[in-house]
């Protein structure tokens, strides 16, 4: 694959992501963004995609790494929608492991607020 194939790619995950075709995203951007072929913003717009993606389709926790990446290189509007998907996905981590312990996930955020 070439930078220009690479970018290709990221159209056509932009393009499913306005679908809300999250796991066609992951499945087209989660292998361009490991070749590291796009730099810079372009791997920073692809590490939130993947990231969204992941978070969408309930798996927190593979989300986090990608928004933590696009949080450190993407533009500032990337940043911005990054660093509020990571807190949620913080708040639903929170929450999930709560539940296991006994706490129901609809009383996660007023454990999490009391603590």
């Amino acid at each position: 694959m070439e930078v220009a194939e690479a970018r290709q790619v990221l159209e056509a995950g932009r393009t499913s992501t306005y679908a809300g075709q999250w796991q066609q995203v992951v499945d087209l951007l989660e292998p361009v963004h490991g070749t590291q072929l796009l730099t810079g913003r372009e791997q920073g717009e692809a590490a939130f995609l993947v990231g969204q993606g992941h978070a969408w389709l309930g798996a927190w926790d593979k989300a986090g790494p990608f928004l933590d990446e696009a949080v450190r290189l993407g533009d500032s509007d990337v940043q911005k929608q990054a660093s509020a998907l990571r807190d949620q996905a913080l708040h639903e981590g929170v929450a999930i492991a709560a539940e296991e312990g006994g706490v129901e996930a609809n009383e996660a955020m007023l454990v999490l607020a009391a603590a």
